[in-house]
C-alpha cells in the first residue's frame, strides 16, 4: 500500500520511522500537555477555605471549578499546538528539495523514471505525515480534558481543523520555497520571513488604516482585513472569544479552505518548476559566479576587511558564501517588514509629540510625560520584532555547522590549525553580525526615544544587552544542535523547538494554567518569568513607562525576574561556548598538548671548555 504513494514517499516514511528524534519530540509533548493538566488541576482543586465554624478545610472540586480547569488547558493547549505548528512545520519541510540540492544528490533523483509530482508529493507527503502525528498526540489528552467539562465541542474541532490546515499550507508553501531555495538554511530563514510579512504585517497595517480613517477604502482595507482573517492565529483568537460560545463553524471551514486552495497552488508550483529550477541554476552557475566576481570589484559595494587575525569571523561576516541568501521573495518580504516598521515608528513619534502638544493635558517642559506614551509602542516593537529576530538568529545558527558538513568542507576546517576557541566565537559573532540591518531599525526607534526624553538612555542600553544576551544564547543553542547533527534540517527542528519552549512555551504549559486557575500573582508567579523572552524585551520599555506615570505597578519580582533572566542567558551561553569548544576539539582529534603548540626543544650550548 505504501509503494502506491510513491517510492519516495515509501522511502521517506521508513528514514522517518527510524529517527529516534520524532518519538522523542511526541513523547515530550503528550507530558508536556500532561503536565499542563495536572498543572492546572492542582492550583484550582487545591484552593483552601474556612467552614463556618472556622475549622480549615480542602475544598472539593466543583462543577464550575472543573469547566474552569478544563477551559485553561484547553486555551493553553491550542495556543501551544498552534504556534509549534507554525513554528516547527517549516523547520520540517524546508530542507525537503533545498537538502537534495545542496548534498548534489538531487541529480540521482532527476536520473530515475520518477516524475516531478512523485517527487514533490512524495516530499510533501511524508511531511505531512509527521506533522499529522505531532498533531494527534494531543487529541486523546483533549477528549480527557472534555470528561470535565466547560469546553465546547465545536472548539475543539476548530483548533484541529486550523492546526491541520495550518500545517497543509505552511507544508507546500516550505516545500515550493525549497524548489528555490539551494540551501535550507536559506530556505528557512526565507519562509519564516514571508510568515512574519502575512501573519503579522497585514493586521497591523489594517489597524493603522482604521485609525486613520482609511479603513472603509475601496481595495486596501478590504485586502488587509481579507488576508488578516485568513491568519490562522486571528482564526484562532476569534474561536476561543467569549469562551467559544459564539463560535461560527462556518468562519472556520472558510479558512481552512482557503488554506487548502492555497496549498494545491504552492505544490502544482513546486512541481512545476523542481526540475527546470534546478537545472535552470546548473547551467547559468558558472556566469553567474563570473558576474558576482565583477560585483565584488565595484568599488563600495564589494567592500571587505582585511582578514586579519580572525579568519572564521571574516568568514561568516564578509565571505560571499556564508550569506544568507534571500532571493526575491524573501528580500520582498524584507522590505515590507522593514517598510512597515518605519512607518508605525515615525507614526508613533508623531503620535506622542501630538499628546505632548496638549491634547492630553501634558506638560510640554516635562519630556517624560510625553516620552512615556512612546515608550509603549517601543516596549510591543521591541518584544515584536526582537523575538522574531531571535528566531531568525535560531534558525540561521542551526545550519552554521551542518552546511560545512552538507557541502564536505567538514574535514577541511578540521584540519586547519584553527583552535575550537577561534571556531565556536567566530561563527556565534558572524550570526550576530547578521543582524545587522534590522537591529538598525530597532535602534533608530529608539534614538526617536532619546530625542523625546534623553533619559531613555537607560531603558535602551538594557534592552540591547538584553537582546544580545538571549540572541547570543539562541546561536549558542543552534550552533551545539548543528555541531551534534548530521543534516541542517534536523538542527534547525531542535533549535527551534528548544528555543520556543526555553523562550517563552513554557508560559502557556505552565504559568498560564496558574494564572487562569486564580493564584497567578505575587512574586511566585514572576519569578516564573524569568526565561520568557518576549517579557525580557519588553521589559525595559514598560518599565520606563511604569516609573514615570502617576501609577506605578511594578512589582519587585518582575525586575528581579528581568535581572535573573539576562544574566541567566548570558551565564548558558558562557557554558554552551565552553562545551562547545572541547567537543570541536575532541572531534577533531586534538588534545592540549599538540605539536603546533608546543614550544620546540632545544639543545643546551654546549659548555665552554676551559683553553
Amino acid at each position: 500500500m505504501l509503494m502506491l504513494a510513491g517510492p519516495i514517499f515509501h522511502f521517506e516514511l521508513i528514514a522517518a520511522g527510524r529517527r529516534a528524534r520524532y518519538y522523542l519530540v511526541r513523547v515530550l509533548y503528550g507530558l508536556i500537555l500532561l503536565l499542563t493538566l495536572w498543572t492546572a488541576y492542582e492550583e484550582v482543586s487545591q484552593t483552601p477555605y474556612y467552614n463556618y465554624n472556622g475549622v480549615y478545610r480542602q475544598q472539593s472540586l466543583s462543577i464550575q471549578q472543573s469547566a474552569r480547569v478544563a477551559a485553561s488547558v484547553f486555551y493553553a493547549f491550542s495556543w501551544v499546538q498552534l504556534l509549534g505548528v507554525i513554528i516547527i512545520t517549516p523547520a520540517l519541510a524546508t530542507g525537503t528539495i533545498a537538502t537534495e540540492r545542496e548534498r548534489r544528490t538531487i541529480e540521482y533523483l532527476f536520473a530515475t523514471d520518477l516524475s516531478n509530482a512523485e517527487i514533490v508529493l512524495g516530499k510533501i507527503g511524508s511531511r505531512l505525515l509527521l506533522a499529522g502525528k505531532f498533531i494527534l498526540v494531543g487529541l486523546p489528552i483533549l477528549l480527557l480534558i472534555r470528561l470535565l467539562g466547560g469546553v465546547p465541542a465545536n472548539a475543539v474541532v476548530a483548533t484541529f481543523v486550523l492546526s491541520a490546515s495550518t500545517a497543509l499550507l505552511l507544508t507546500a508553501l516550505s516545500t515550493c520555497i525549497s524548489v528555490w531555495s539551494k540551501r535550507s538554511r536559506d530556505a528557512a530563514m526565507r519562509v519564516y520571513l514571508i510568515l512574519g510579512s502575512l501573519f503579522v504585517l497585514p493586521p497591523i497595517l489594517w489597524g493603522m488604516l482604521a485609525v486613520a480613517g482609511r479603513g472603509a477604502a475601496p481595495w486596501p482595507g478590504d485586502v488587509l482585513q481579507w488576508v488578516s482573517q485568513l491568519n490562522p492565529i486571528w482564526a484562532l483568537a476569534q474561536a476561543l472569544s467569549f469562551g467559544g460560545a459564539d463560535l461560527d463553524m462556518a468562519e472556520i471551514w472558510r479558512v481552512a479552505g482557503w488554506h487548502a486552495l492555497l496549498a494545491v497552488g504552492f505544490t502544482g508550483l513546486a512541481i512545476a518548476a523542481v526540475r527546470r529550477v534546478h537545472l535552470r541554476d546548473a547551467v547559468r552557475g558558472g556566469a553567474m559566479a563570473k558576474a558576482a566576481k565583477k560585483l565584488t570589484k565595484v568599488r563600495g559595494l564589494g567592500w571587505r576587511p582585511a582578514i586579519g587575525n580572525h579568519p572564521m569571523l571574516w568568514k561568516e561576516a564578509f565571505a560571499r558564501q556564508a550569506r544568507t541568501r534571500l532571493g526575491v521573495v524573501g528580500s520582498i518580504a524584507a522590505a515590507l517588514i522593514g517598510v512597515t516598521v518605519v512607518i508605525a515608528t515615525v507614526w508613533a513619534f508623531v503620535e506622542a509629540l501630538n499628546y505632548g502638544s496638549g491634547g492630553w493635558n501634558l506638560d510640554p517642559g516635562r519630556p517624560a510625560q510625553v516620552a512615556r506614551y512612546y515608550a509603549q509602542y517601543l516596549a510591543s516593537l521591541s518584544a515584536v520584532l526582537g523575538t522574531a529576530l531571535l528566531l531568525l538568529a535560531a534558525a540561521r545558527a542551526a545550519g552554521l555547522v551542518t552546511t560545512e558538513k552538507e557541502r564536505d568542507c567538514w574535514l577541511s576546517l578540521l584540519a586547519t590549525p584553527l583552535t575550537g576557541r577561534d571556531v565556536v566565537l567566530g561563527k556565534l559573532a558572524g550570526n550576530l553580525y547578521s543582524l545587522k540591518s534590522p537591529m538598525a531599525l530597532l535602534a533608530g526607534a529608539w534614538g526617536l526615544g532619546l530625542l523625546l526624553d534623553p533619559v531613555m538612555i537607560v531603558a535602551a542600553v538594557a534592552y540591547f544587552v538584553t537582546f544580545l544576551a538571549c540572541a547570543s544564547f539562541v546561536t549558542s543553542l543552534g550552533l551545539y544542535f548543528s555541531l551534534s547533527s548530521a543534516t541542517t534540517m534536523r538542527a534547525t527542528g531542535a533549535t527551534l523547538a528548544t528555543a520556543l519552549f526555553i523562550g517563552g512555551g513554557y508560559f502557556f504549559c505552565c504559568c498560564m494554567p496558574i494564572l487562569i486557575g486564580g493564584s497567578g500573582s505575587g512574586d511566585e508567579f514572576a519569578i516564573g518569568l524569568a526565561p520568557c523572552m518576549p517579557f525580557l524585551l519588553a521589559w525595559p520599555g514598560v518599565h520606563y513607562f511604569e516609573t514615570h506615570s502617576s501609577y506605578r505597578t511594578s512589582e519587585a519580582g518582575l525586575l528581579a525576574a528581568y535581572v535573573l533572566g539576562t544574566i541567566g542567558y548570558a551565564g548558558a551561553t558562557t557554558l554552551f561556548v565552553a562545551f562547545m569548544t572541547r567537543e570541536f576539539e575532541r572531534l577533531a582529534g586534538r588534545n592540549r598538548g599538540r605539536p603546533d603548540e608546543m614550544q620546540p626543544v632545544r639543545a643546551a650550548p654546549p659548555a665552554p671548555t676551559a683553553s
